[in-house]
């Protein structure tokens, strides 16, 4: 079983007091670590891993299949996560922002819905993604 320090959601901090994390609530702590993850993001990395979040927001209309692709690639390459499935995107244009919303599977059996829901007016000095869960299911009777 793997075991990392937890992160506050709100705050994306460490709390003043220290608690560790594991099973599912790791899984959606290391996907929310990811989406929000841009690419170039952090200076020592030498494979420039990340999204490109700027670039998404630089485009206009925004590519919502390359955005939909990415995020579920990057959320499948989170240890504990063996599908994603059933992912919509959508603009709009009034706002400028973007919302991804699908399915993500565990390894344990536990399937749960993400909304990756984009900043209004794609504003590069905030967050480009929110990132929430919603009701856990458990698939296939494990």
């Amino acid at each position: 079983m793997q075991i990392d320090a937890y992160i506050d959601p709100l705050t994306g901090d460490l709390p003043i007091r220290g608690r560790l994390t594991s099973g599912s609530e790791l899984i959606k702590q290391r996907i929310t670590v990811r989406l929000r993850r841009g690419t170039g993001e952090y200076l020592l990395d030498p494979n420039n891993v990340g999204l490109p979040l700027i670039e998404w927001m630089d485009t206009k209309p925004p590519p919502l299949a390359q955005i939909m692709s990415r995020l579920q690639a990057e959320m499948r390459s989170v240890p504990g996560v063996v599908a994603t499935g059933g992912w919509t995107a959508s603009h709009d244009p009034l706002t400028g922002r973007v919302t991804c919303n699908g399915d993500v599977q565990f390894d344990d059996g536990t399937v749960t819905s993400v909304v990756a829901l984009g900043t209004p007016g794609g504003n590069i000095n905030s967050m480009p993604f929110g990132v929430f869960f919603s009701q856990q299911r458990i698939h296939g009777g494990r």
